[in-house]
């Protein structure tokens, strides 16, 4: 079931900045001279004016295009540029507007205007989107707002029109929070034109949805329950599977099993791991056993690059054997790491009563695992560092490190 929700444009005036320098959307034209209430023309002493904080925000309620100078990058200098519509803010770095009239020589920028495109949707086409990614995920999803589609270009005195697709440095946007969203289940996604939906991230604060996005599209705040038929509202770890689902870090064995006391292999929990960290560098790895091609071929470059993983020798990662549970403690300490810079030696108290069947590798980070209620143990406290790991119990982990 899809849930489609369109709020009606403000078409009140306003200002609701944080104090900072700000450009109100008191109207607009086109370039060519004819009144379009929908753009906002940023002139260049808008970008010069005194900021607060360093942020020049525009506030731009009802416009779905922003008109800049060619030299806003240049004129913006050090500021933050910030653009405040109804339902969301979009952070842009000067380094992208750069990045974008660079394209063009120094005499092909005088009369030249960057142009930031944010329209909304309609609601039939929003609805036959959503309609896909649902169709291929299997998936509830709920819409708050709009999809909203961004576009970047520089238009040359002559018309000529240059876009920017991808970057380097991403912008940040926030969408408004909205109360009838499970936050459990919500993200920012990005839509492609067939349907396949991307989650960015999702991180709330101060009442916003947060994310980084590295490339022009679609994207909107959904809310996404993905189900599986073996896994019921009761199994002890439905919470974690359904918000990493959610998340895109997990999927099911197939379109609607999850198969939750199924074994997870060392690849499979590796793979979890990058996606869950949201990591892209790719490293050299020597492994002689992972293969050209594979499908974790990828991920476990990445994972080495790293430091998340060392194979279980220095030519060997064994990538399909089941995944021991003070293996993938031990591979989830050094995420967790990463994502809190806390030192595992910090942690000594013994936790467990099988603790000296514990690898001497292992044990700073069962310990730290333990101390900080990341892990529990099995019967009569026992840690059972062999014991095989289910994919239920992976991700009931690491749903626990990224809270």
């Amino acid at each position: 079931m899809i849930h489609v929700t369109f709020k009606p444009k403000d078409t009140g005036g306003g200002n609701s900045n944080r104090g900072n320098s700000s450009i109100p959307s008191t109207g607009g034209g086109t370039a060519n001279g004819n009144t379009d209430i929908h753009t906002l023309i940023v002139k260049k002493e808008d970008l010069t004016a005194p900021a607060s904080n360093g942020v020049v925000t525009i506030v731009a309620k009802d416009k779905e295009k922003i008109v800049l100078p060619a030299n806003a990058a240049e004129l913006l200098g050090n500021y933050q540029f910030v653009i405040q519509a109804d339902l969301f803010t979009l952070e842009v770095p000067a380094e992208l507007l750069k990045s974008l009239s660079d394209k063009l020589s120094a005499i092909d920028k005088q009369n030249s205007t960057i142009e930031l495109i944010m329209t909304p949707l309609s609601q039939p086409d929003a609805k036959n989107l959503l309609a896909i990614g649902q169709s291929s995920t299997h998936a509830q999803i709920k819409l708050s707002g709009n999809v909203i589609h961004f576009s970047l270009s520089i238009v040359g005195k002559d018309g000529k029109v240059t876009s920017l697709s991808s970057y380097d440095k991403p912008m940040t946007i926030r969408f408004k929070a909205d109360p009838s969203l499970n936050p459990k289940r919500t993200g920012i996604y990005y839509l492609a034109d067939n349907g396949v939906l991307e989650y960015v991230g999702g991180t709330f604060i101060n009442g916003e949805w947060v994310a980084k996005i590295h490339h022009f599209g679609k994207y909107a705040l959904l809310e996404f329950k993905k189900s599986f038929i073996d896994v019921n509202s009761t199994h002890w770890a439905a919470d974690a599977i359904e918000q990493l689902a959610a998340k895109q870090i997990i999927g099911g064995t197939n379109a609607t099993m999850f198969e939750p006391e199924r074994s997870i292999t060392r690849a499979e929990f590796t793979a979890m791991l990058v996606k869950a960290l949201n990591l892209t560098s790719v490293g050299e790895s020597k492994f002689t056993d992972v293969s050209k091609g594979a499908w974790y071929e990828e991920a476990v470059s990445i994972a080495v690059k790293a430091g998340i993983i060392h194979g279980t020798s220095t030519t060997t990662f064994n990538p399909d054997a089941r995944i021991t549970r003070e293996e993938m403690v031990t591979m989830m300490m050094r995420a967790y790491v990463i994502l809190k810079d806390v030192k595992l030696n910090e942690y000594t108290a013994s936790s467990f009563t099988d603790e000296s069947a514990v690898a001497a590798w292992a044990l700073d980070s069962v310990r730290a695992a333990a101390a900080l209620h990341l892990i529990n143990g099995r019967d009569a406290n026992k840690f059972v560092p062999s014991g095989i790991t289910s994919r239920a119990e992976a991700a009931a982990l690491l749903n626990r490190v990224l809270q």
